[in-house]
């Protein structure tokens, strides 16, 4: 959905919805088990570019025809709001780990991969996949094939990015079904990635420490990372001022929301969804930063672009409130409809589209 009300340019946003799974947040696109060989399958991969919202895509046991994958990773490259992507078992066609590594090039939004474990990969593809993702500081987690991971120890001598991968996967319940996570290991590759500047080397030292309940050192980390424009580690430095960070014994007594701001703000200007949405609900309240419900409605609608679910009721009490300069309530009303899509909104949404058709 957009300001405009943008149709889709392939498919209807009824028909991709009507593929969502039922898990709890509703932003699950579960395509598993598809064969992408006709036209009409290849056209509901292209409908992806333009459905933000999505959170996950499942596209385990999938078949793709080379026509099929080339309009999955032109969609990739394309959305805002795609955070996982499953492919699992896929049988995907050959060259498709460059196409991945082209559409990833540039995507600042997914930070989680899992491709298929039997795939026979080359050295070569994972060089070129390597070389294509060099300054990508978001995709923080992939699901290798354990017969491959020799080769991605080759590139990480030269690419940082790989430190990072090696070190989340060997954390990962994949590599620990059997054995416990072995902290030591993963800090190995996340202090290399680190040395060598890499934020989510930084960012994966932070994640270890705060599991261990080092908060203190944790917290040294994500601000090392946020440094080097690490959104997610922005925004918990963010929630550190508001005093809510680490949730169990927060390290502030009291507030700073202007740093909670500055630090949202920074975050919000990567595209980081959670950000924007904070930083709009800091605008419309006025606390710690001028109070402006212009500046809010822009966040909420660059939060939806991102597939925030919750800034889709906040647009719409936003376009409801008379003090708005683009007051309308029947605006209201349709983003208000297009949060009820959200099974944890969905109580919420309707509570208030009966007060605004009762008033």
């Amino acid at each position: 959905p957009s300001e405009d009300n943008r149709a889709v340019r392939f498919l209807s946003e009824e028909e991709i919805y009507q593929r969502l799974s039922n898990n709890q947040h509703g932003r699950v696109l579960d395509l598993s088990g598809t064969s992408f060989e006709t036209p009409k399958s290849i056209r509901l991969l292209e409908g992806i570019a333009a459905t933000q919202s999505i959170y996950e895509v499942n596209l385990s046991n999938c078949r793709f025809t080379a026509p099929a994958f080339k309009a999955l990773c032109e969609a990739l490259r394309l959305n805002e709001s795609v955070r996982q992507v499953y492919l699992t078992d896929a049988v995907l066609p050959q060259g498709a780990l460059e196409g991945l590594g082209e559409a990833l090039k540039y995507n600042m939004t997914l930070d989680h991969l899992l491709l298929p474990l039997d795939h026979p990969f080359t050295a070569e593809e994972i060089s070129i996949f390597y070389d294509h993702i060099h300054f990508n500081t978001a995709l923080a987690f992939i699901g290798w094939p354990q017969k491959v991971l020799k080769e991605v120890e080759k590139q990480a001598q030269t690419h940082p990015t790989a430190l990072v991968h090696l070190g989340f996967l060997y954390s990962s319940p994949l590599m620990t079904m059997s054995k416990p996570a072995k902290d030591h290991k993963t800090m190995e590759y996340f202090k290399k990635a680190d040395k060598l500047k890499h934020p989510l080397g930084a960012y994966g030292l932070a994640k270890i420490y705060q599991k261990q309940e080092n908060y203190t050192e944790a917290l040294k980390f994500y601000e090392r990372a946020a440094d080097a424009d690490h959104a997610h580690s922005q925004m918990i430095l963010s929630t550190y001022y508001r005093a809510l960070w680490p949730q169990k014994s927060p390290l502030l007594s009291e507030p700073d929301y202007l740093q909670a701001f500055n630090w949202a703000r920074q975050a919000a200007h990567l595209g980081f969804p959670e950000a924007l949405y904070r930083v709009g609900r800091m605008y419309e309240a006025g606390r710690y930063v001028q109070h402006s419900l212009t500046k809010a409605g822009a966040y909420f609608h660059d939060a939806i672009q991102k597939g925030h679910p919750e800034a889709f009721t906040a647009l719409g009490m936003l376009y409801n409130n008379p003090d708005y300069a683009y007051y309308d309530p029947e605006k209201a009303m349709s983003y208000l409809e297009l949060a009820k899509r959200y099974t944890h909104l969905f109580s919420t949404a309707t509570r208030l589209l009966k007060n605004i058709e009762d008033h």
